[in-house]
């Protein structure tokens, strides 16, 4: 497993399987590799730069950080 894809595979796993697509390139998943984990089912786009693991079972608290995450950080939500 490539060093990127193991970073961003632990992020998710530490919230629910819930990471942002800014979340992705801090551990240097391009856009087009992000595209990509979504054609080939390891993830899926559920929000606006929200991404969710398929694997991750789904739980109510995916559906808090969704909606927080797709707030822009001007909002106050830096650290996400």
């Amino acid at each position: 497993m490539q060093p990127h894809f193991t970073r961003l595979a632990t992020q998710a796993r530490l919230h629910h399987g819930v990471f942002t697509s800014a979340q992705a390139a801090e551990r240097g998943v391009s856009p087009t590799r992000l595209r990509g984990l979504v054609e080939s089912g390891w993830c899926d786009r559920v929000h606006e730069r929200v991404y969710v693991v398929r694997a991750a079972p789904f739980t109510v608290q995916q559906r808090i950080p969704w909606k927080l995450q797709s707030y822009p950080r001007e909002n106050g939500l830096k650290g996400m």
